[in-house]
């Protein structure tokens, strides 16, 4: 069953959202300061609200996509072709942290390290308010990421590989940040089915933790001459069991979110709701 006309509520995973045209950022207040702090991107430079107050922090117009640290510290953004560049409050100073490393970008969840990616390698860079550190290669061939919640390593995936019998599974990895390249210290956490008339997946998109950190929703992402309306949204329990296969939809992946309280519900019920 495709998605098309027909709406589905579930309780705990899927909310569809429609983004408007402005980006922005938002962080959580620290310390006694409870203004929301939001960044965004107005006419190409990257602005940030406190309260009533906006500030203008670039002026060269080509500023994109910010995002900021766990403690509202940093904002991270591109700028340019791509280059992954980092503001800090405390400093008040820009920074590089690599020219190229704009693709695809995250911060912990609670340290002051930005990893991102570089081509099918996953890298991190330690962040302080005069500058970046050396960034250090965590593991090659990834296709995608996300750093696991407790901010101690990261969830990746494997492209698939085609061979003369058809597509292998995209493989999913459970790697240490301080991998670096070890892999005696890379576990694989599951392989998704093989080519099949039922599923069809050659990578994947970002990962997203449920609330309570016991399951894992993304999508699972076929060649792009039909990646456009058949890309599978799938639920995984993060221990490796219980994948399921929830529905199709579109390539974007800001259309489905996990509530942010804590729930417990049953995958089995919520593919019986989709029947």
């Amino acid at each position: 069953m495709h998605m098309g006309k027909k709406w589905v509520v579930l309780s705990m995973v899927l909310v569809l959202l429609w983004c408007g045209a402005s980006e922005r950022a938002y962080a959580e207040p620290q310390g006694g300061d409870e203004r929301l702090k939001a960044a965004f991107i107005r006419e190409g430079n990257l602005w940030v609200k406190q309260g009533a107050v906006e500030r203008k922090l670039t002026t060269d117009g080509h500023a994109e996509r910010p995002k900021w640290s766990f403690d509202g510290a940093y904002i991270a953004y591109t700028e340019g072709r791509g280059e992954l560049r980092v503001y800090s409050f405390s400093s008040n100073r820009f920074f590089t942290v690599h020219p190229e490393g704009g693709q695809h970008y995250e911060w912990s969840p609670n340290q002051s390290t930005l990893a991102f990616q570089l081509d099918t390698v996953l890298n991190t860079a330690g962040v302080r308010p005069q500058g970046a550190e050396p960034f250090v290669n965590v593991s090659l061939g990834v296709g995608n990421y996300t750093w696991l919640p407790n901010g101690r390593g990261f969830l990746v995936s494997s492209d698939a590989k085609q061979q003369p019998t058809g597509w292998t599974g995209v493989t999913l990895f459970l790697v240490p940040a301080d991998a670096k390249g070890d892999q005696a210290r890379i576990r694989k956490l599951y392989t998704l089915p093989a080519q099949s008339d039922d599923f069809f997946a050659v990578h994947t998109s970002t990962f997203k933790w449920s609330a309570d950190g016991r399951w894992i929703a993304f999508l699972g992402m076929p060649t792009a001459s039909l990646s456009a309306d058949s890309n599978t949204l799938c639920l995984l329990r993060s221990d490796g069991s219980g994948f399921q296969q929830v529905d199709h939809m579109l390539r974007y992946e800001d259309w489905f979110q996990w509530l942010r309280s804590s729930v417990s519900w049953d995958t089995f019920r919520v593919k019986d709701a989709l029947r």
